[in-house]
């Protein structure tokens, strides 16, 4: 899980919606569906675990939200 250090943000005046990010989350709280559509981000299915934040080369996806902790049994 992750912790309030882990939390993201994620920028939709910075996001192009390249879906770099849905395509490498383990976890799919970042979606684009159908694929190369608009890019939506679930605060509740975030581990924190910030491979969002490696694969956007625009900084549309940063730390520092209020973490949610995920739903259990999803």
């Amino acid at each position: 899980g992750g912790s309030p250090e882990s939390a993201l943000i994620h920028d939709l005046e910075s996001c192009v919606h390249c879906g770099a990010c849905a395509g490498l989350c383990p976890v799919g709280a970042f979606r684009s569906d159908p694929p190369g559509w608009l890019v939506t981000f679930e605060p509740g299915l975030c581990i924190g675990c910030g491979i969002c934040i490696q694969a956007c080369s625009y900084g549309a996806v940063r730390r520092g939200g209020a973490f949610v902790a995920p739903e259990a049994g999803l």
